[in-house]
């Protein structure tokens, strides 16, 4: 029962981690985005994220 908890925990440590990288990326990637804003003649489009 206590490994089934700690998966559990594991699981939603990791969603968390998650849910916080992709709330920074932002964040981080000001600049980069202003770069690539500039360099797309379509600026409504948004870019495209690859997520691995």
């Amino acid at each position: 029962q206590s490994s089934v908890e700690f998966t559990a925990l594991v699981k939603m440590a990791l969603n968390m981690q998650q849910q916080i990288t992709i709330a920074a990326w932002p964040i981080t990637n000001v600049n980069d985005r202003q770069a690539a804003r500039r360099a797309r003649p379509h600026k409504n489009q948004p870019a495209k994220l690859h997520v691995s």
